[in-house]
């Protein structure tokens, strides 16, 4: 066998997600850590252990401009708080400071409870708040779910709380309404015309003026989160223009199936469309955890968790000026076989960008599950195109952005 492939067991996997603890789950100030993402991603994507181990020296490599900071340097002396709903919602937002004490607090839950009933638990009060450091701890949980870690779905659920980002003005507001004749076709044009209503509206030149003001720069979150909390600020037009959106109208009962299938179809089209934005790429990557997260929870919860992503991925569509929706790019057709998704997988694994092995193992998961044609194939072709080598750049470099 190549010392390429051979997937570790749950055991081992577990064993060396929970090594990363090493590492403070953020670097750089605000910079969400990939270590556990792309050992997930990697092991279940059949990538052997030399694979996991190459890849971890080259990203926790302590000469890169922005090393991992070691997680001894926390301070462990706060008091370890409550793990239930009532909680969460007192909690949630309170700052990466008080993430020791959250992660010992889900440490000892998981441990009890086990990580599923924890996450089920603990996901209505986080939902609302899943856009808090771009996507990425809802990123960590669903993982985490997958790959049957308990230290990162408690890992998750602490960063997530610390760092929940609400959108619109109202945070608690329902975030979608029955509607018994509501299908799949109806939730994307709701998105298509919010996003029109956006342009129409220059929302994006507001979302730029908000942040140059030195009460978003102080909070040291990086520009794409600062651009994300203007949707928070009831007096500024986005978050406005994010309650014009009002509660989603959803089948109240039934599978979600169809409106995932659309969503998921919808992101990678964006992706391809925008030449890999990175926060489109986030997007999908986040859609990806979401579907993974949606079996935990009750149908209710469930609708509230798609409402909650919606909301967000608009939101950062319109922080980031709207890329991809005016490119004419081609339909995909050619659909392709499971030795081709092996190569996909492996040339992402080559990649020395975080984000690669990531974003096309969700677009091989989804390919795998996928019913409809047209959708299997722009997975297929926004995978190949993740993998492609940028003009100009280093062969490493295998992520390539919008200008």
């Amino acid at each position: 066998m190549s010392t390429e492939t051979g997937a570790e067991d749950g055991a081992s996997l577990e064993a060396r997600l929970r090594s990363a603890r090493r590492w403070h789950i953020e670097y750089g100030g605000y910079l969400s850590n990939h270590l556990t993402h792309n050992w997930v991603v990697l092991a279940l994507g059949g990538a052997g252990a030399p694979v996991l181990d190459r890849w971890a020296r080259a990203y926790a490599d302590p000469g890169k401009a922005l090393p991992l900071e070691p997680a001894w340097l926390l301070d462990r002396s706060g008091a370890e708080p409550a793990i239930d709903p009532a909680a969460l919602v007192r909690l949630r937002g309170c700052g990466m400071a008080q993430f020791p004490a959250l992660q010992a607090a889900f440490d000892r839950a998981v441990a009890s409870r086990g990580r599923t009933a924890v996450a089920a638990a603990s996901l209505p009060s986080l939902l609302p708040g899943l856009a808090g450091a771009a996507f990425h701890p809802l990123i960590h949980v669903g993982l985490g779910i997958e790959a049957g870690s308990d230290s990162m779905v408690a890992d998750g659920l602490a960063y997530w709380t610390c760092i929940y980002q609400p959108l619109g003005s109202a945070h608690d507001a329902p975030l979608w309404r029955p509607e018994p004749s509501a299908a799949a076709g109806t939730l994307m044009a709701a998105i298509a015309g919010q996003l029109e209503r956006a342009r129409a509206a220059r929302l994006d030149q507001s979302i730029a003026a908000a942040v140059r003001e030195p009460r978003y720069r102080r909070r040291h979150r990086g520009e794409f989160q600062h651009r994300m909390m203007v949707f928070a600020d009831p007096a500024l037009a986005p978050a406005a223009w994010l309650d014009g959106l009002g509660p989603l109208a959803l089948a109240p009962v039934g599978s979600l199936a169809t409106e995932i299938e659309q969503l998921r179809g919808w992101i990678a089209e964006l992706l391809l469309a925008s030449r890999n934005e990175f926060f489109v790429l986030h997007g999908l990557t986040s859609c990806y955890a979401l579907g993974t997260l949606l079996s935990l929870l009750d149908p209710g919860a469930q609708r509230d968790a798609l409402a909650a992503w919606v909301r967000a991925a608009l939101a950062a569509v319109v922080a980031q000026r709207f890329p991809g929706l005016d490119a004419d790019v081609k339909q995909p057709s050619m659909l392709i076989g499971a030795e081709r998704w092996a190569d996909l997988r492996r040339l992402s694994w080559r990649s020395s960008d975080e984000h690669v092995p990531k974003a096309v193992y969700a677009l091989w998961r989804w390919y795998e599950r996928a019913t409809d044609s047209a959708h299997r194939a722009r997975y297929a072709a926004a995978a190949a195109a993740l993998v492609q080598r940028a003009d100009g750049g280093d062969p490493a470099d295998n992520l390539w952005f919008a200008a």
